[in-house]
C-alpha cells in the first residue's frame, strides 16, 4: 500500500514502452496486481445499520477548502446517503488505487489502518499476506455490485 504510487507509475511506464498488446510476464503481473486492488470485497458490516458491508468512507472540504478524508468512519452506501450531506461530503470507495493519491504524512497511516480493518487484514501486511489477499477470488466484489470510484 505504501508503494502503490510507484507501482502505478511503473505500470504506466511499461504501457508507454510496450507495442500493442505485447507485454512481458512482469508487465502482465503488475497490471493484474493493480487490477486486483480494484475489486476487493470489504469484510466488515456497516457500524450504523449492521446489515450491509461497508463500501465508502468520507471525503469533505475543511474550513481552509482543503480535501480531508475521514478515516475513522466506514459506511454502507445507504447509511452514507442518510448521514452525509452530498453538497459538502463525497463518498470514496475502498479501492486500492486510492493510495495513488498524494496523501499527507499523517493521512497515509490512518488510511492504511482503515483499509486493513475493512478488509480484515490483521497485523503487518507482509508479502505473503498480500499474495493471499490479492489472489483469493472470494474477496472480489461480484460484478453486479462494483461501485464507482466516487459518489456525488
Amino acid at each position: 500500500m505504501r508503494e502503490y504510487r510507484f507501482l502505478a507509475w511503473l505500470a504506466d511506464l511499461l504501457d508507454s514502452k510496450s507495442k500493442g498488446d505485447h507485454k512481458n510476464e512482469f508487465h502482465r503481473h503488475l497490471k493484474w496486481l493493480l487490477e486486483q486492488g480494484e475489486n476487493r470485497q470489504p469484510q466488515i458490516f456497516c457500524p450504523y445499520c449492521g446489515e450491509r458491508l461497508v463500501s465508502l468512507f468520507a471525503l469533505y472540504r475543511d474550513y481552509r477548502e482543503e480535501k480531508v478524508f475521514d478515516f475513522r468512519h466506514a459506511y454502507c452506501r445507504d447509511c452514507f446517503r442518510d448521514k452525509c450531506h452530498p453538497s459538502t461530503i463525497r463518498g470514496e470507495a475502498f479501492l486500492f488505487s486510492f493510495f495513488g493519491r498524494e496523501l499527507n504524512s499523517w493521512e497515509r497511516p490512518l488510511a492504511i489502518d482503515l483499509f486493513k480493518e475493512v478488509f480484515g487484514l490483521q497485523g503487518r501486511f507482509t508479502r505473503r499476506k498480500a499474495f493471499d489477499f490479492f489472489a483469493d477470488p472470494d474477496k472480489q466484489v461480484p460484478s453486479s455490485v462494483i461501485l464507482p470510484a466516487t459518489m456525488h
